[in-house]
């Protein structure tokens, strides 16, 4: 178990604890003080200024990047959920609405709807950034909108505004996510939280016979997937493997487990 989920899950993932979505926790005047940030300055501007501090940290070495590890969950980071999880989130959630994702917009000026916000972001984009689009549809179609992203091979994570109040599930590509750069370039690991599971292959495997590479590996976003040519299957990096379970959402053969972390002893600890 997650230390989030140790302090702020009760009988489950702290992301899906109801008590963790309750309207009383916007009280936290640095809760809100944070969150008219991310709304009234903008997701781009907070995105940029998440990767300055990111890089400023992480130039002094193991210090820096324990004092970001110690100061993200205070401030907007993610952990990696499954599809199945995110459609659990959405059951939870209230005042749910769309919006563009702001990594992609900044990095490369890509108009996607692939932000899923709820709590009172609806409300704080309308008043402070009226300008923004918005799409509000029917959960089931919000939920049916997230399987797509994953068999796209887009990965959910969902971010805190200070931990443990959810705001968010975003679907995500490394070539823009601003928490994996956190993770990956400036080596903050609570910049992007692994997920609870890990994927394991099951005797169903056959390689993808007849395509040029196996669906998972192609669609794998932490490369955590290898083709063994001598036995026509693949197999798993433990270590690499963030949970997602983008590999189980694309799988033909349905040869994909997603087994708890906790689990498997030698990735029990690497989150």
């Amino acid at each position: 178990m997650c230390d989030f989920c140790a302090s702020h899950g009760g009988k489950t993932r702290w992301y899906l604890n109801p008590a963790n979505f309750s309207k009383n926790l916007l009280e936290d005047k640095k809760r809100m003080k944070l969150l008219y940030e991310l709304t009234g300055y903008g997701t781009d501007y907070y995105i940029d200024r998440t990767l300055r501090l990111g890089a400023q940290a992480s130039s002094l070495g193991p210090i820096g990047r324990k004092i970001g590890d110690l100061i993200a969950p205070g401030r907007h980071s993610g952990q990696i959920v499954t599809t199945a999880e995110a459609v659990k989130i959405l059951e939870i959630a209230d005042n749910v609405c769309i919006l563009e994702c702001m990594c992609r917009r900044l990095i490369h000026g890509e108009k996607k709807m692939a932000c899923i916000n709820f709590g009172p972001v609806k409300e704080l984009f309308e008043m402070l950034k009226p300008s923004e689009k918005i799409e509000v549809r029917p959960i089931d179609e919000v939920q049916e909108l997230v399987r797509d992203f994953g068999s796209q091979g887009l990965y959910h994570q969902v971010l805190w505004a200070k931990i443990p109040y959810p705001i968010v599930i975003c679907n995500c590509d490394l070539k823009y996510c601003t928490s994996a750069k956190g993770r990956f370039i400036y080596k903050i690991k609570s910049a992007l939280l692994k997920g609870h599971y890990v994927s394991s292959v099951s005797e169903k495997c056959d390689g993808c016979v007849g395509e040029k590479e196996p669906l998972c590996i192609q669609k794998c976003p932490f490369k955590a997937m290898q083709y063994d040519s001598a036995a026509h299957t693949v197999k798993v990096n433990l270590k690499a493997c963030f949970g997602c379970g983008v590999c189980q959402d694309v799988c033909p053969r349905r040869a994909i487990v997603l087994l708890d972390r906790v689990s498997i002893p030698q990735v029990t600890k690497s989150w």
